[in-house]
Formats: C-alpha cells, sequence, structure tokens
C-alpha cells in the first residue's frame, strides 16, 4: 500500500496481486464472525458498566471534557479522532443510559472506572468505523458475487456518517431554522403547548447559549465573583482586625448579591445548573416529557433482533434530547436538541389539510425570497398529465411542474434556453411513471 497527503487529501494506491488481494478477502471473510462477537461483547460491557454509575456523574464529566477539547483548554490540539471518541461520552453514554436497567448506582465514578469506559466506547466506534465495515463488505461479496459495489459504497458511507457525524447546519442558524419549521404550525403549538413557534425557538435558543457560552460565563462569574469578594474582604478586615481569615470570609457571605453569586458559579462549575432545563428555559412541562427518557425507560435500542445495542439503531438520544435524573429534565447534547427536535415535535402536531396547504407553501415564499432577493412569486400552475407541460420561455421565467392528480410533487427550474431533447420540465414525471413515453415529450412554445 501506497499513501501521499495533499493538505487534507489522502490518496491511496494498492500494488497487491490478484491472488494477494484474493488471499486478504478471504481473511476479513473469517475475521467478520470473530469481528461481530467482539462488538456485541463490547456492548454488553459498556451496558454493565453505566447500569452501575451514577449517571448525573457519567454525563456532566462527558461533557466538560468534550467542551474543554473543543475550546482549547490545557493548552493542547485534540485530534478529530479524540473529538470524535469525547462526543460519544456524551451522546451514545446517554443513549445506553436510558435503555438499560439501573442497578445500585456507585456513589461516584472512579478514575479506573471511567478510563474503562472511555477505552470500550472508544473501541466499539473504531472497530464499527474501520474492521467491521471492511469485514463486512468482504462477508457480502463472499454471499453475493454480483454485489452492487456502487451500493455497498453508498451502505458504507451512510453507516459512516450516522456513527460519526452530528449536527445539520452552524450553530448561528439553529434558531432560524427551527423557527423556519415551525412557523407555519404555531397556532397548533399553542394549544399543545401553551407557546407559540417563536417562543419554542427563543427556549431552545436558551438551552443551545447555556451549553456553548457556559464556560465563557462561568469564567465572566468567577472573576467577578473573585474581584467583588475581595473588595469586600478589604472593608471588613479593616472593621474587624481581630477576626482571623475564615471568620472574616463567612461574614464576607453574608452579603445576599455576593452570596447569591457565589451558588450560581457553584451550581454551574460543580453542581447540574448549566445543564438543568427547568432552570434555565420555561419550556412548558407537558413538552419536557415528550422529549425526556429517565434511566431505563426506552425498550427499543436494547430490543431483541439485530444491532441491539449498537449505534447502527436509532438511539433514544436522537429521538429524546433530554434526559430526567432525580426529578430534573438535563440537556448534555446540542446536537440532537436541534437534529431531533423537529421530527419529536412533529408526532405532536396534527397536520390539517387546508391548514397545511394554506400556510406551509406561503411560509415557503417567505424563505425563498429571502434566499433569493427579488425574486418573483408565482401562483400554483397545474398541469394534466395527458398534456405535455409547456416551457415558459420568458427572461427570468420559472416553470413549476405540479402532478398533482397523483398527489406527487417536484419543482423543476427550466431555463429559458431550454431545448426539447433536453428540457428537464418532463424528467420529474418519467421518474414518477418509470419510463419516457413519447406523449411526453415537452414543446419549447411561448404561453
Amino acid at each position: 500500500m501506497e499513501f501521499a497527503r495533499f493538505g487534507r487529501v489522502v490518496l491511496g494506491r494498492s500494488r497487491a496481486t490478484r491472488e494477494q488481494v484474493d488471499a486478504a478477502q478471504g481473511r476479513m471473510v473469517a475475521q467478520y464472525p470473530i469481528t461481530v462477537g467482539e462488538i456485541e461483547t463490547l456492548v454488553a460491557s459498556i451496558a454493565a458498566q453505566i447500569a452501575r454509575l451514577p449517571p448525573d456523574r457519567l454525563l456532566q464529566r462527558g461533557w466538560w471534557e468534550y467542551s474543554a477539547m473543543i475550546v482549547g483548554l490545557g493548552g493542547r490540539d485534540a485530534s478529530d479522532s479524540e473529538k470524535l471518541a469525547a462526543a460519544r461520552m456524551v451522546d451514545y453514554v446517554q443513549s445506553v443510559i436510558v435503555s438499560v436497567k439501573p442497578e445500585q448506582y456507585a456513589d461516584k465514578v472512579s478514575e479506573e472506572d471511567w478510563a474503562k469506559l472511555k477505552a470500550d466506547v472508544e473501541t466499539l466506534f473504531r472497530r464499527l468505523t474501520l474492521d467491521y465495515q471492511m469485514c463486512l463488505t468482504a462477508h457480502r461479496r463472499a454471499q453475493d458475487p454480483q454485489l452492487d459495489m456502487r451500493l455497498e459504497e453508498f451502505r458504507f458511507r451512510a453507516e459512516t456518517l450516522w456513527l460519526n457525524i452530528r449536527g445539520k447546519r452552524y450553530q448561528l442558524h439553529e434558531r432560524q431554522a427551527l423557527l423556519d419549521v415551525l412557523a407555519p404550525h404555531s397556532d397548533v403549538l399553542s394549544k399543545l403547548f401553551g407557546l407559540d413557534a417563536a417562543a419554542l425557538a427563543t427556549e431552545f435558543d436558551k438551552i443551545l447559549t447555556r451549553l456553548t457560552h457556559g464556560l465563557m460565563d462561568i469564567a465572566t462569574d468567577m472573576k467577578q465573583l473573585h474581584a467583588k469578594s475581595m473588595e469586600r474582604l478589604d472593608e471588613l478586615a479593616a472593621k474587624h482586625e481581630e477576626l482571623e481569615f475564615e471568620a472574616l470570609m463567612a461574614k464576607v457571605f453574608e452579603d445576599p448579591d455576593l452570596a447569591a453569586r457565589r451558588d450560581r458559579f457553584a451550581g454551574a462549575m460543580v453542581g447540574m445548573d448549566l445543564f438543568d432545563v427547568e432552570k434555565n428555559t420555561a419550556l412548558p412541562k407537558a413538552l419536557l416529557d415528550a422529549l425526556s427518557y429517565s434511566a431505563g425507560e426506552d425498550t427499543e435500542f436494547f430490543a431483541p433482533g439485530e444491532f441491539a445495542g449498537w449505534p447502527l439503531r436509532i438511539w433514544p438520544v436522537m429521538r429524546r434530547p433530554f434526559i430526567r435524573l432525580n426529578g430534573s429534565t438535563y440537556c448534555f447534547d446540542i446536537f440532537s436538541l436541534f437534529d431531533s427536535s423537529v421530527r419529536r415535535t412533529a408526532v405532536h402536531v396534527p397536520y390539517a389539510v387546508a391548514a397545511r396547504r394554506a400556510r406551509v407553501p406561503a411560509h415557503f415564499l417567505q424563505v425563498e425570497g429571502r434566499q433569493r432577493p427579488g425574486a418573483v412569486a408565482r401562483g400554483r400552475r397545474h398541469f394534466d398529465l395527458r398534456r405535455p407541460p409547456l416551457c415558459d420561455r420568458g427572461e427570468g421565467r420559472r416553470l413549476h411542474v405540479h402532478i398533482a392528480r397523483e398527489r406527487f410533487r417536484r419543482t423543476s427550474c427550466v431555463p429559458s434556453h431550454a431545448s426539447p431533447s433536453t428540457c428537464p420540465a418532463r424528467e420529474p414525471v418519467c421518474r414518477f411513471l418509470g419510463k419516457r413515453p413519447r406523449s411526453l415529450d415537452c414543446r419549447c412554445r411561448t404561453q
């Protein structure tokens, strides 16, 4: 094997002979059941460890380690693989916590416990991303010599992204993206949860701010607390020269403002206030319950069957991003919060056909108008499948092809220079029917 690196691009080339390739494929086929068994053992080990460790301390430490890597605390730049492993100690661990029945929790998470769990989680995802994928492809090719390798590559890419990649947009855009999706259903949200789409997006943005700016806020609070405490300490020392330092410090925090600052700093730095959804937002209890799991509540992730407990299943944190511990609701993973909140909230929003037809297209045009200044919005145009769609040759115009009779919708942008042989206006119809009948050929003409 030869590898060459060009910036962030790494190219590889194999000089192996056909016999050597076949021998390597044979070894991977033989290794496949062993790799699956090792993954099953790792999943069982992780579940057994998490079942006896205090979940709040696990997630708290996982979040702090991940955040420290992201902001570069400690003066060392963490690699991408280290950041991925640290992120899995938050989202995957939370998924396992809500999926396994808890045992008698230990008083704390020792260094040995944390090192063992972290090593197992890191090994699990490395095996699934590398060893398992190579052995699985070799196994599938041995089972089916005519295996479609393009489809196999798609499967590999999809599973690799599913295991390792989180987030769909820049965090700066999360609030607006959530508002754009929920705005057409604002009145339904108000009836169900007592707050409209704008208020819901604002409350979710508070969680995002708390979990992204929280470290800086803690540092600022610490500096202010130190400055005001030392100022107050100097004043008391001048008045009470006979008092010892401990007595002076006790008097310092008799000041209600300083005591409140101390408690707020301790709650965020040592306690769980940074992650407490009820303290940081005004979300209603009904919505919190709909977006929360308790420890051991989920029954699907470890349900008997293929991939039980494997990260290749849908993770519970992707369905409900909050976790309920000791009577409080916490959020540790902002990616799952925004990636899954729309999907989870949609379960509780009944889609009235008339309301959807009236509001969703209008809101879509508003979003498109922001992205394309100066665009002209035109009404719907319906075409009979028995007649060929028309191409509009007007300058700057576009044709919206709606196959309403089959309840199949798609938008095609037809440039003014489109020819009958290349006009994409017929492509949605042809793909829908699975063929290209001559009667559907486009005839470009002026409307």
